[in-house]
């Protein structure tokens, strides 16, 4: 959510709506390559658009909301869920926690991709990922966002499988 925040603050000033995701890398203290690997996982969430090979970059519409906390446009779940799980993946280091529980997260919000990217999700194994993830969250050494707790419980809320 913070390099979404910087690049929404970036635009401001911007005459195009484009900014330079390196500038925005490098305020944020984030290596080129880093910066590069965001910017495409939120280009993939739909959350960001590349202009150009220079750098160039503007949030998309979906982009935009999420960055305010709003749902997206379009009231997209599956993108606000994808979005939410690129928040946390982006965000696991932040969260102090061991290897062990880290790993066993990584590979829960791996399972949530893999089931959105299903002809059809199982439920039950949604429920169940879901539930995990939060539970990771809600014992992590460093407080998790707490909005993304509220956003995995509107989640678990809207699975069909409890």
């Amino acid at each position: 959510m913070k390099t979404l925040a910087a690049i929404q603050e970036a635009v401001q000033g911007s005459p195009d709506g484009q900014v330079s995701m390196w500038q925005v890398g490098e305020k944020l203290g984030l290596e080129r390559g880093v910066m590069q690997d965001l910017a495409m996982d939120l280009a993939g969430l739909g959350l960001l658009e590349v202009k150009s090979l220079s750098g160039k970059v503007i949030l998309t519409e979906a982009g935009q909301a999420f960055s305010q906390g709003r749902p997206s446009p379009a009231g997209s779940a599956e993108l606000d869920l994808a979005g939410l799980v690129g928040l946390i993946e982006t965000g696991l280091e932040a969260l102090g926690l061991g290897a062990t529980a880290k790993q066993n997260l990584a590979i829960d919000l791996a399972v949530l991709r893999g089931q959105m990217s299903r002809s059809e999700r199982l439920a039950p194994v949604m429920a169940a990922t879901l539930e995990a993830v939060r539970q990771a969250l809600a014992a992590a050494p460093k407080p998790a966002d707490p909005s993304w707790i509220a956003r995995l419980d509107d989640f678990v809320q809207a699975s069909p499988v409890r």
